[in-house]
């Protein structure tokens, strides 16, 4: 019973801390810990994931949103997809593609989801990072091929470098939305004309002194 209870605490330790070493004390007693002592290797012990939770899928709205069976809606942290069209607004560039990018990497009926700071928005949407179950990051997939670009949203930044990492790849790459001339940096002094549309702005500040 003792083992067994030991073996529970290492397993959601190692869940939740992800480091777990083990040594031999000079007696040739085995212990395990979550600090590095000398002689130390590190072990990786399986352990249910306390974070992430599957719920059945029901539709994916657009390159960032989808809906669950339950009627819930998920609005994916970290990212931005342009704008399918809805209401009387058309579709940005990239939209479409958007939504069909993310429908393709969610072939699976049901999808699972990590929560971060907080749980939902103020249009009562849930806020998750999105995995598939080979455990990749649906929402860095997304980035990495130029499908949608990063948005930082505090305090909600448990993957804000890997995120920005991948936005930066597709762009080095002219992946994706990156191609567009709308992603291109246009001079804020010239945004008039682009009233009502997507640019990425770009100003110079004047530095005194």
């Amino acid at each position: 019973m003792r083992t067994t209870a030991l073996l529970l605490l290492l397993t959601l330790t190692a869940t939740i801390n992800a480091e777990i070493y083990r040594w031999r004390d000079s007696s040739g007693q085995l212990h395990f810990g979550d600090r590095p002592t000398s002689g130390a290797e590190q072990v990786t012990l399986p352990g249910i994931d306390l974070e992430r939770s599957r719920y059945p899928l029901d539709k994916v709205i657009d390159g960032d949103t989808i809906r669950l069976k339950d009627g819930r809606s998920v609005r994916l942290l970290g990212i931005n997809a342009p704008e399918v069209a809805h209401h009387n607004s058309p579709a940005q560039s990239g939209g479409d593609a958007a939504r069909e990018a993310l429908v393709a990497l969610l072939p699976e009926k049901s999808v699972i989801l990590e929560f971060d700071r907080e749980r939902h928005d103020h249009y009562d949407r849930l806020l998750a990072h999105l995995f598939n179950d080979d455990g990749e990051n649906i929402n860095s997939k997304l980035l990495r091929q130029g499908i949608v670009y990063q948005v930082a949203r505090p305090p909600n930044l448990k993957y804000a470098d890997d995120y920005r990492s991948a936005e930066q790849q597709a762009r080095r790459e002219q992946l994706g939305i990156w191609m567009l001339d709308e992603y291109q940096l246009t001079p804020a002094s010239g945004a008039d004309k682009f009233r009502n549309s997507f640019r990425r702005l770009t100003t110079h500040a004047d530095r005194h002194g």
